[in-house]
């Protein structure tokens, strides 16, 4: 099977269109991610300083 230029071009087209899907995603999840353990370090400050 010979590989054409228009087999190419889908095979880039798929990549690119998979680094755009998983990209945006993965960054906010980690958005979220880092909040939460934003207000858990936050809640964990509060309640050292309240039993001190």
């Amino acid at each position: 099977m010979d590989i054409t230029p228009l087999m190419l071009a889908r095979i880039q087209f798929a990549a690119n269109i998979t680094f755009h899907i998983l990209f945006p995603a993965i960054s906010i999840a980690l958005g979220w991610v880092l909040l939460y353990f934003k207000l858990r370090h936050n809640h964990q400050v509060h309640d050292a300083g309240a039993t001190a």
